[in-house]
């Protein structure tokens, strides 16, 4: 019995101890693996295949997630393993990538392709067109490559840079300078880097032919005179005089070809003249005129130099001859003119003479002028007489009557010896109780009315 118990524990150790060697032999063997063998270089813009080596323990597949990004094989057996990644060509000007991710039963790994960007250096024009004045161009450049420019060697001299930032820059900016001659010109700018270069060209306009005078039109009097003619040109021309004896051409060695000394005769006529001088640039076609008007003797004639006007005033009418127009000017404020509807066709000046509410006579002026001809015609009024109120009374207090018209002035006596001047609203008082006598003297007055006649013993009106 105890023979029999011994076998089944010596079986049961042997049995344990295969056991434990099968289950160590089983984790030995199932260890997972992937690993790359060698990097990736980045692509270049053109179409390219690299070739990339990896180690798994399993089965594998790879993906990629961009189309342009291929692999191939795309899956395989466990082992030393490779495949061949390939890009087509980038035709864009931005750098490009991918993710590529490899994949077996117990792990997986990404990694990440670069593709270089096309180079680009490209200008969004070509040309730029300036006028012979000059001015500033802006070269717009659009680049993911570091660039230089050359201006060409027969340009350099009106062509500039202005921009001093570096030449990363999309713009450059250049001073185009004043083209003097006639004839346009064109200059040439490179832009360039290793392997490409574009060409920018400046147009510039020649300057326009130009005779350009200073002043067209002349406007002179009847006296004899001298006018300078100057002018402005780039071209050659002659003068033409018009064919009148009146206008001559004064010569001068002092005096520069661009001016010319014109003599103007005395004009002794009494009617204008106008005559032009012609400038011509015959190659170019261009022809500019001074026009010269000289005026006529001038004259103004009035029929009468003064005219007497009675105190009451009224309208006045001067007759003028004249063949020129003029201005008329009044010394004083009570002589009015009163204007024609034709104005200065009319020969008959018409105006109004206010009254003369004053005790003294007046005088006043009308001149008629041109430039240096004027006549004068002088207007004297008639003074006013004075309106005489007088009022006998015995009162002790006295206001004077009310009295209407325009612009009063006098005086009053009081009749006791004392006077002040017209008031509307004077009084006066007396020291004694007696008769006496009120004198107003007055001008403008027209009408006159008592407040009472308390008192009054005479009122006299004779002289009012």
């Amino acid at each position: 019995m105890a023979t029999m118990m011994n076998k089944q524990y010596i079986f049961i150790i042997v049995w344990v101890t295969l056991l434990f060697i099968a289950c160590t032999k089983s984790i030995n063997i199932s260890k997972p693996e992937l690993t790359l063998k060698n990097g990736l270089q980045t692509f270049g813009a053109n179409e390219e295949s690299q070739r990339i080596r990896f180690t798994s323990s399993s089965q594998w597949s790879v993906i990629t997630d961009q189309p342009w990004c291929k692999v191939s094989p795309l899956q395989g057996e466990a082992g030393e393993n490779e495949v061949i990644i390939s890009v087509i060509a980038n035709e864009s000007y931005d750098e490009r990538n991918s993710a590529i991710t490899l994949t077996n039963r117990d792990c997986d790994t990404t990694f990440t392709i670069v593709q270089k960007q096309k180079d680009a250096l490209m200008l969004t024009s070509s040309k730029a067109e300036v006028p012979a004045i000059g001015g500033k161009i802006l070269i717009e450049i659009k680049a993911n490559i570091h660039f230089e420019y050359t201006i060409e060697e027969k340009a350099a001299t009106w062509i500039t840079p202005l921009d001093t930032r570096g030449l990363e820059t999309s713009i450059l900016e250049f001073e185009v300078k004043k083209n003097d001659n006639i004839m346009k010109r064109e200059g040439k700018i490179t832009i360039h880097s290793s392997d490409t270069s574009e060409t920018f060209t400046i147009y510039q306009s020649g300057i326009t032919p130009e005779l350009i005078l200073t002043q067209n039109n002349y406007t002179l009097s009847s006296d004899a005179t001298e006018i300078k003619i100057e002018l402005k040109s780039n071209v050659p021309y002659e003068m033409q005089l018009p064919n009148v004896d009146w206008i001559t051409e004064k010569k001068s060695r002092a005096v520069s070809s661009y001016t010319h000394n014109i003599s103007i005769s005395a004009n002794e006529s009494y009617n204008s003249r106008t005559a032009e001088i012609q400038f011509r640039a015959k190659d170019w076609g261009i022809t500019e005129k001074v026009s010269i008007t000289q005026l006529q003797k001038d004259a103004i004639i009035i029929t009468q130099n003064e005219y007497t006007i009675s105190e009451k005033g009224g309208n006045l009418k001067i007759e003028v001859s004249a063949n020129i127009e003029f201005k008329i000017l009044i010394s004083v404020d009570w002589i009015k003119y009163l204007p024609n509807t034709r104005v200065m066709e009319t020969s008959i000046l018409n105006f109004t003479i206010e009254p003369n509410l004053d005790s003294k006579a007046r005088q006043g002026t009308i001149t008629i002028s041109h430039a240096n001809v004027n006549q004068q015609v002088t207007i004297n009024q008639n003074s006013t007489n004075a309106s005489r109120l007088k009022i006998k009374h015995n009162n002790q207090s006295f206001h004077i009557p009310i009295i209407a018209g325009r612009n009063l002035f006098g005086s009053i006596a009081w009749g006791d010896g004392k006077e002040e001047p017209y008031s509307a609203s004077a009084s006066h008082d007396y020291n004694s109780l007696n008769e006496y006598t009120v004198t107003i003297e007055i001008w403008g007055a027209e009408e006159m009315r008592l407040n009472d006649i308390i008192g009054v013993n005479e009122l006299n009106l004779k002289e009012f």
